[in-house]
């Protein structure tokens, strides 16, 4: 009889394993563990048990770390955001986009 678990739980993207990044790859984004107090300069909230070198509180450290795992995984899967922005007339031929401005 099965257990309910018939995947490894120790894989990515599993139940099982933190979301959260450790310190160690907190580091280059600005957060480091110590005993020290600070005020974080990105979102101005007070920062707790942080290291006297620390940049940024432990969840600004954490957005930073996500947004530039999602910034990686984009650029793995090849999607292309830096051409010319897209208009709403190409996107949608049959509808009328008027704005009320007279050229």
């Amino acid at each position: 009889m099965s257990d309910g678990f018939p995947y490894p739980v120790d894989q990515p993207g599993n139940f099982s394993v933190d979301p959260n990044p450790t310190a160690a790859q907190l580091l280059p984004y600005g957060y480091a563990p110590g005993s020290y107090e600070m005020k974080c300069p990105v979102c101005w909230a007070p920062a707790y048990n942080v290291d006297k070198r620390a940049s940024r509180c432990w969840q600004c450290a954490v957005n930073a770390f996500r947004a530039d795992e999602a910034k990686k995984q984009a650029e793995q899967a090849g999607s292309d955001t830096s051409g010319p922005p897209r208009r709403m007339e190409d996107e949608f031929p049959d509808q009328a986009f008027d704005i009320g401005v007279e050229w």
